[in-house]
């Protein structure tokens, strides 16, 4: 797993998995939690290229 912060953008941050299982059961654990009460839950979506369609690259794609 590598992390990586998006500069000059608050809040956002890229993280890679070693698989699409590992990828997809942290979304699944993850989306929505809080880290504090009252605060916003975390948003996690896959990775998607400047056209806004899912990546293919390095076979990261969806579940379908």
């Amino acid at each position: 797993m590598a992390a990586k912060l998006k500069p000059g953008a608050l809040g956002i941050a890229f993280v890679e998995y070693e698989t699409v299982e590992d990828a997809t059961r942290a979304m699944q654990t993850l989306d929505g939690y809080t880290t504090t009460p009252g605060a916003r839950g975390i948003r996690i979506e896959y990775a998607q290229h400047s056209m806004g369609t899912p990546s293919a690259k390095k076979g990261f794609l969806p579940p379908q």
